[in-house]
């Protein structure tokens, strides 16, 4: 029998629970992000990145395990036409394991090995191409000039998705990506461009591909004037089969550009058609130097009528996200003189967006190192508010040996949703210590080429994996270390997640209750209780004996986050399961795993 302190503490937490906000706050009073190496987190037979191997990451649950798992593509550096073979790394038990000739061989091209069959592949993303509920991979290749198309291509890896709780893995299907030809002669040439952009231009449900050409480098390769394919926008089929509709949908200034750099399609103006946006800079046989935006015509949806100049300073890359909460996307515009950012502060009689004066970042010390390489926006301290990551390593000509260029790392203070930000590159102190986040120094920062985001140990925060010219190192997200309650496990059908951690639960302590993997902006109910007994249900089983529910709906990126949950007064345990309508699992509902969360004296 429970005692009656016990009782009365399970009581008040169960109306601490039903009172709790649904909105995501941090857990702890920390002033800035944190990190620490992950010793043991990469289980791979080879160097992932080095000076040999330039590396683009792309990040998703591929094998449908409710983890994230890492795509990296590889070349020789820079401008060169050097292939090399690229990786697939599955997250398992908190370990990033090379799967890559498990899950990553197939192709319908007789003689390739998919994944270790080298090319140049400079971007990759992931997404649901075929509309069948897995993630699929595109990467984007480059300067295989006179080789097969497959070779010379971008290059789809349709997800076999699982047969009998076995993942099949990838396999590379030709037919998807079109043989792709010059607008004016009609020539059969390879493609040259540096980035992939992903998004359903026509709203028909499908996401769509648009390439952003590179032409000439300044360094490393000419291209002939005649092979030039400029910008390409690709038409999904709804089943993951493209077709080149550029000339049908967007005027010759909109694709037209130089050194292409990168972009984003997404909804600029709020009107309810995605845009695109993408970056160029000038080079040896086209001055196009500029970060534009195409927009989609809201009276006839997949067609580009009005085509804007959003930044024309010296853009070396480009990253667009949310920064000051107000719904709409900013722009961050890496420049090889000082990087900027601009916000979207509404739009004008026309449609247009109404841009921010260009804002240079914050500095404690020193400033802007010049060139830049790849930009990437995320909330790294939970705190609601993005930050912004700026690597280094430029992605056409090799640094000199006397150059000590870094990977920059902004915090975003936040203030009022809506209003103007500041976000600032913070450090130990002016001369020595960390630079950035707490844990990385100067020389753990120079020279990189990418970084990706995703929870390596499954504690609910986002790690980084730093991919530089030394090598690819995993840190760990130290941020308020958190004590995370046990998983019980018996998670299933589906994917979502649920994890409770923050402080121990000791009585006035508290801990994140969060749902992730979830089906997007679905309802759902978490049940608790004190006692559990188990019982299949709808493919899954339920664990606590409910002595109440909570309803709740995640958000667009399919996470709930119900925060600072404190601890009653009085030892208890607690049992706590969630479930989330799903139209994706055979009865409706995705069931989490369970979680025994015990209170302290």
């Amino acid at each position: 029998m429970l005692r009656t302190a016990t009782l009365l503490s399970v009581s008040t937490f169960a109306s601490a629970l039903a009172g709790r906000p649904s909105a995501q706050v941090q857990v702890h009073d920390h002033e800035w992000a944190s990190f620490a190496p992950l010793p043991g987190a990469l289980d791979v037979g080879e160097a992932i990145s080095s000076g040999f191997h330039e590396v683009d990451f792309a990040v998703g649950d591929l094998d449908g395990d409710g983890d994230d798992d890492l795509v990296v593509v590889r070349k020789e550096p820079f401008t060169k036409p050097g292939p090399r073979t690229n990786m697939l790394l599955l997250s398992e038990d908190g370990v990033l394991r090379d799967r890559t000739a498990l899950f990553a061989t197939a192709s319908d091209v007789l003689g390739d090995q998919g994944f270790l069959t080298p090319t140049t592949d400079r971007d990759v993303k992931l997404a649901d191409l075929d509309g069948d509920g897995w993630l699929d991979v595109v990467t984007c290749t480059a300067l295989m000039d006179g080789q097969p198309k497959a070779l010379s291509h971008p290059r789809v890896y349709r997800n076999l998705a699982a047969s009998g709780g076995a993942w099949l893995g990838l396999e590379h299907q030709e037919a998807r990506i079109p043989q792709l030809v010059t607008f004016g002669a009609g020539l059969a040439v390879a493609t040259h461009a540096n980035e992939v952009l992903v998004g359903d231009v026509d709203a028909d449900g499908a996401p769509d591909l648009y390439f952003v050409d590179h032409d000439s480098g300044f360094a490393g390769y000419s291209e002939p004037s005649s092979w030039d394919l400029d910008d390409r926008l690709l038409i999904n089929d709804g089943l993951g089969y493209f077709t080149d509709e550029t000339v049908l949908r967007m005027t010759s200034a909109m694709v037209t550009g130089g050194f292409g750099v990168g972009g984003l399609i997404g909804d600029f103006n709020l009107d309810g058609a995605n845009d695109v946006l993408r970056g160029s800079t000038g080079n040896i046989s086209d001055p196009v130097q500029e970060i534009s935006l195409a927009y989609n015509a809201p009276s006839a949806v997949g067609t580009f009528n009005i085509y804007q100049e959003v930044y024309s300073l010296s853009p070396y890359a480009v990253a667009s996200g949310d920064l000051n909460q107000d719904g709409r996307l900013d722009v961050v515009a890496g420049d090889d003189q000082s990087d900027r950012y601009l916000l979207n502060t509404g739009t004008d009689a026309l449609g247009r967006v109404i841009w921010s004066p260009a804002k240079l970042f914050d500095f404690l010390n020193g400033g802007d190192d010049g060139f830049t390489g790849q930009v990437t926006i995320a909330d790294l301290d939970h705190d609601g508010w993005n930050d912004v990551l700026i690597a280094d390593e430029d992605i056409d000509i090799a640094q000199s040996t006397g150059e000590n260029r870094r990977m920059h790392i902004y915090h975003n203070l936040g203030g009022e949703p809506g209003s103007e930000v500041v976000l600032r590159e913070e450090r130990e102190s002016p001369g020595a210590g960390w630079i950035g986040v707490e844990g990385l120094h100067e020389t753990q920062l120079r020279k990189t080429y990418d970084v990706a985001l995703l929870d390596v140990d499954g504690d609910g925060w986002d790690d980084l994996v730093i991919g530089r010219n030394a090598g690819t190192v995993v840190w760990r997200n130290t941020t308020g270390d958190q004590v995370c309650q046990t998983d019980l496990g018996f998670a299933g059908p589906g994917p979502a997640r649920l994890s409770m951690c923050g402080d121990a639960l000791a009585p006035g302590q508290a801990a994140d209750v969060v749902v992730r993997h979830a089906a997007p902006n679905s309802p759902g109910l978490i049940a608790f209780g004190v006692a559990q007994a188990n019982l299949a249900y709808a493919g899954g089983t339920l664990v606590p004996i409910p002595m109440g529910v909570l309803a709740f709906t995640t958000d667009a990126a399919g996470k709930w986050v119900l925060p600072d949950v404190e601890a009653p007064s009085g030892p208890a345990t607690l049992y706590l399961q969630a479930g989330v309508l799903d139209a994706a699992q055979p009865f409706g509902v995705a069931i989490t795993n369970a979680i025994q969360a015990e209170f302290l004296p």
